[in-house]
């Protein structure tokens, strides 16, 4: 293990933590979203525009399969996907690979209501 003596971060751990994925894979999962979505049909368009498309495109996926790699409430997720194979396996598979998505989407959201709600009163 490599150790950069800076926040007790070391390279060639496996796991990703929970604090990297909330603050930055999630950001970048939404700029590239948003930036995906507004090239896609001027793409469509302008040729010169689809080499930015694509990149934004790259860095939504790259940022979901991050997203999707790290640990987070493992039994939690594993009950869900399992409940959800009563309906359908398409539904458990939908489950398992967005369970992460939807933990931190929801997290964000409770942070920014909090803020919003302190800043308002």
């Amino acid at each position: 293990m490599q150790s950069t003596g800076c926040c007790g971060t070391d390279f060639k751990r496996e796991e990703i933590s929970i604090l990297g994925v909330a603050t930055l894979a999630l950001p970048l999962f939404f700029i590239g979203l948003l930036t995906s979505a507004l090239l896609w049909l001027p793409a469509k368009l302008v040729s010169a525009l689809e080499k930015p498309y694509r990149m934004a495109a790259a860095l939504r996926r790259a940022n979901l399969e991050v997203i999707g790699k790290a640990t987070l409430l493992p039994r939690l997720k594993c009950s869900l996907s399992s409940s959800a194979y009563s309906l359908s396996p398409r539904a458990s598979g939908l489950v398992f690979r967005g369970f992460n998505l939807g933990v931190l989407v929801l997290c964000w959201s409770v942070v920014v209501g909090l803020w919003v709600g302190l800043v308002v009163t």
